[in-house]
């Protein structure tokens, strides 16, 4: 994702708990910034390989 430039990494989670409509709850469980394209790409290999979700 970029934003005025900006790179991010964003990890979204479901987690336990259900909406009123029977859906599934998700929240943001991780955000990270990167300065260009390559090192957000870098970053979110990295993230896919090591991040542990609720933690």
């Amino acid at each position: 994702m970029t934003v005025d430039g900006r790179w991010f990494v964003l990890v979204e989670e479901s987690y336990e708990g259900r909406t009123d409509d029977g859906g599934t709850s998700w929240r943001l469980g991780r955000q990270e910034e990167a300065g260009t394209f390559e090192q957000a790409r870098e970053a979110a290999v990295e993230t896919a390989r090591t991040f542990r979700p609720g933690g």
